[in-house]
């Protein structure tokens, strides 16, 4: 009786080991699921609009947003007024619309929610430019 005892028991205990070790989400429901894998980032990681990943004990979330500025600018040249052609001043007005990307990445020491760094970069790019005026007066 106790070697069929001992012979359960080391059956069990190989087919414990025999299989991960983590959770998985087989056979999980599918809420569930998404409760395992997030499980692994840190609390402020999950609020994240961003992606996250962990790598050598630092858990990075990297997060983009856009939006668009509008700005005007003025162009100054020459021109020729009138019909004699006298030499003058031109003067052009544009409104400009600019998309702006905001890319924040953070670093979280490990999987918890301590903040070892926080970066921000902001790049602009002219989307569009609409000639609003264009001016030629006598200088």
């Amino acid at each position: 009786m106790l070697t069929r005892i001992s012979l359960v028991t080391t059956a069990l205990a190989l087919t414990a080991c025999s299989g991960p070790t983590a959770p998985t989400s087989a056979g999980l429901r599918p809420d569930a699921a998404a409760l395992v894998s997030s499980s692994a980032e840190p609390a402020a990681a999950q609020a994240y609009d961003g992606s996250c990943s962990f790598s050598r004990g630092v858990t990075t979330c990297v997060s983009t947003a856009q939006h668009e500025e509008s700005s005007s600018h003025i162009e100054y040249s020459g021109c020729l007024y009138g019909p004699n052609g006298v030499p003058s001043s031109r003067q052009r007005s544009f409104n400009d619309v600019y998309l702006v990307t905001v890319t924040t990445t953070t670093t979280y020491h490990g999987r918890s929610d301590q903040v070892i760094d926080s970066q921000t970069s902001t790049s602009r790019q002219l989307e569009r430019s609409t000639l609003v005026s264009d001016v030629c007066e006598p200088a």
